[in-house]
């Protein structure tokens, strides 16, 4: 009966239900037989998670950094070869440029991203701040000021061509005249 209750404790585990912590301290042997473990193989069984979970971190950590680096060069490339084709002006490149080795920067030098994580995010012990939040927070933070950089020349059009509309018109009923003959002005009687 105590194998079938370890395989039921096992199945529920697995299903991420939960289960018994007393079901957690059950082990299968090969002959279907359940063991208890003793604290020392607790111990030995956690530490050896524990290091298979931090070797598969950091190797999709380092995977991850890769991918950014390299999803960042692209990005400078891109950049220096629209301005190259004349698709973008220079005077809107340098917001992008410092973008992508700001990108650059924080995916090769985490530890970088740490620090400002724990510069901007003040929090209290035992209050965990990601750096994916110091990112999304720089994330918007550009957004911010690509919209408020975009309001302002779209402003600066919108005169331009309210001032161009005026001249625009002004040269129109000029040129109106001059095509006209002039008519003489019939004189005002005067009574006096």
């Amino acid at each position: 009966m105590k194998w079938l209750y370890g395989v039921l404790a096992t199945g529920l585990l697995l299903a991420g239900l939960g289960c018994p912590p007393a079901a957690a301290d059950l082990e299968f042997t090969g002959d279907e037989t359940v063991s208890e473990l003793t604290p020392e193989e607790k111990e030995r069984r956690d530490a050896e998670k524990q290091e298979a979970s931090q070797a598969q971190n950091d190797a999709r950590f380092v995977y991850v950094r890769i991918i950014a680096g390299i999803a960042c060069l692209a990005l400078l490339a891109m950049i220096v070869e629209l301005v190259r084709r004349r698709k973008l002006r220079i005077e809107y490149s340098w917001l992008w440029i410092l973008t992508g080795l700001a990108m650059l920067v924080l995916a090769l030098w985490y530890e970088l991203l740490i620090q400002i994580t724990r510069l901007i995010f003040l929090k209290g012990p035992g209050e965990a701040v990601e750096p994916r939040e110091t990112l999304y927070l720089f994330g918007f933070m550009f957004l911010l000021c690509i919209c408020l950089h975009y309001s302002v020349k779209i402003s600066q059009l919108t005169d331009q061509v309210k001032l161009l509309a005026q001249e625009l018109s002004l040269h129109k009923s000029g040129v109106e005249e001059k095509d006209e003959p002039r008519k003489p002005q019939p004189k005002e009687k005067t009574g006096v």
